[in-house]
């Protein structure tokens, strides 16, 4: 299920709608029970909404801890996959009013990042 839910997520970046087909996730009364559903792109920022709402706290611990607001930053650059979902592109933009930049690959920006950190601490 997992596997599937992954493979959904990542494609309704792209599309407006994915079929999840799963032919068996259970049996009830000795009979399989599966999973045939379509999930459009609507659907899914329905269900993430309230998450990306989260991240509002977050961002602005970050800002008063660098004694900036919003207003006063020159680019923002998301990395991580789920940056690629174009409704936490868009949260973000409307919440810091800029749009955000997108020139790193978001999967490996993360892996570096850690892994020049790593080199400094052990270095």
């Amino acid at each position: 299920m997992k596997t599937e839910a992954v493979r959904c997520k990542t494609a309704l970046s792209s599309e407006e709608s994915v079929s999840v087909a799963l032919p068996l996730i259970a049996e009830m009364d000795g009979k399989p029970l599966a999973l045939e559903e379509e999930v459009t792109r609507e659907l899914f920022e329905e269900l993430i909404g309230e998450l990306l709402e989260r991240t509002h706290d977050p961002i602005d611990v970050v800002l008063d801890d660098a004694g900036i607001s919003g207003q006063e930053l020159d680019m923002v650059l998301l990395v991580g996959g789920s940056t690629r979902i174009p409704l936490a592109r868009q949260d973000i933009q409307e919440y810091l009013g800029l749009e955000p930049v997108q020139a790193v690959d978001p999967d490996y920006a993360v892996a570096e990042g850690a892994a020049i950190q790593g080199g400094i601490l052990f270095l």
